[in-house]
């Protein structure tokens, strides 16, 4: 015989004493903010864990400090500064790192 559970996510959680709004979650997830900073700062402290990891915990921690950058996409917003690129085919090719040969002087 089939399970009478509901399947659908609609009113998920009002039948188990759940949150019934919005304003509900939000409580609930405030109430968590400062262990989930937490954390996160000990994942971004843990020199045992991958890069990975404390990337994004440090990421986390930024957005949630300052807010998440804005991005301005081609066209928005004020344009800063104009830049002009020129690139230049140098007659030889001198290598920097490369000690020339010394002349030879003439006898």
């Amino acid at each position: 015989m089939p399970s009478k559970r509901r399947q659908s996510g609609a009113g998920r959680g009002s039948h188990r004493g759940g949150p019934k709004t919005l304003a509900d979650v939000q409580k609930l997830a405030q109430d968590k903010s400062v262990a989930a900073v937490e954390t996160l700062a000990a994942i971004h402290a843990d020199p045992e864990l991958p890069a990975a990891a404390r990337i994004a915990a440090a990421n986390s921690i930024l957005d949630r400090a300052f807010g998440r950058p804005q991005t301005v996409s081609e066209g928005e917003g004020p344009v800063l500064a104009n830049i002009t690129v020129t690139f230049v085919k140098p007659a030889t090719l001198v290598d920097p790192f490369v000690k020339p040969p010394a002349a030879q002087d003439d006898v």
